[in-house]
């Protein structure tokens, strides 16, 4: 997800509405390469020059409802 005001994105990770959010983790790929992973599941890479790791906390967590 774009962020204008940061000048950098966001990672988001959409899980239905009544679910348990799934867990997230980081898990290093090679030097500032990282893997995000929601409940095990690849959800995004990430590579970034300045060196930062991203945390789990980076991650945006959206409940989707269901409207039927």
């Amino acid at each position: 997800m774009p962020d204008r005001q940061e000048e950098h994105d966001h990672i988001a990770v959409v899980y239905d509405e009544g679910d348990t959010p799934p867990e997230i983790t980081i898990r290093q790929v090679s030097g500032t390469v990282h893997t995000v992973l929601a409940d095990g599941i690849a959800v995004a890479v990430v590579a970034n020059t300045s060196g930062r790791v991203p945390s789990p906390s980076d991650v945006l967590l959206v409940a989707r409802s269901a409207h039927h």
